[in-house]
């Protein structure tokens, strides 16, 4: 397989793709693609958000994703020629992480919506998702780039659902569900624990 083919298959035609994959194939090709495309994010993102010394110190104050980035910065324990390498081992850490941490919570609601296929055929089905990473991380430097990443995020949904429709064997209607029931959920969850915490402080 061509991944820089896969790539342009994923973003322009998901459904098509999902349903040409093999899925019997195992995980190792999906999690080969997952690799590649988060090491480029990864880089993207450490080149362009390690420009300045000045700019990581203020990153890692308010940057909320990254407990390590944020420790280190007010620890003042890095120089800042190791700037650019440590958000590019941060973002690629993270994304393997939350790969396989996604997988098992879709994974979870797949079940409960009727699903048959397995862990890794769902890790699988989000891994092609990834092909959407450097995008969001180029985004993060153009004019609306707020805007532009959001936009990308929805159309992420939309090729996480073909995914999870095809390796798991739902209805689309099912595996929308499915990705999107622990975004609703971490929405009430966040919600409530805003308006309780303000409520305690006042």
């Amino acid at each position: 397989m061509s991944l820089f083919k896969d790539w342009i298959n994923v973003l322009k035609e998901p459904e098509s793709f999902y349903s040409r994959s093999d899925i019997s194939d195992g995980a190792s090709y999906p999690l080969k693609f997952a690799a590649v495309m988060i090491v480029i994010s990864a880089s993207i993102k450490s080149i362009t958000i390690g420009l300045s010394y000045s700019n990581i110190i203020t990153l890692g104050r308010t940057f909320q994703g990254s407990l390590l980035l944020r420790f280190l910065t007010e620890a003042g324990s890095f120089a800042p020629q190791g700037a650019a390498t440590l958000i590019f081992f941060d973002a690629l850490i993270g994304g393997l992480l939350l790969l396989f941490f996604e997988g098992a919570i879709i994974y979870l609601f797949v079940k409960i919506f009727g699903g048959s296929g397995s862990y890794m055929s769902t890790v699988s089905a989000i891994a092609f998702y990834t092909a959407l990473s450097p995008i969001m991380a180029l985004s993060s430097v153009l004019p609306f780039g707020a805007i532009i990443t959001g936009i990308v995020q929805f159309y992420g949904i939309y090729i996480v659902t073909r995914g999870v429709e095809q390796y798991n064997s739902m209805k689309f209607s099912m595996a929308l569900l499915a990705v999107l029931a622990p975004l609703i959920l971490s929405f009430i969850f966040g919600f409530t624990f805003a308006i309780g915490a303000n409520l305690a402080v006042n």
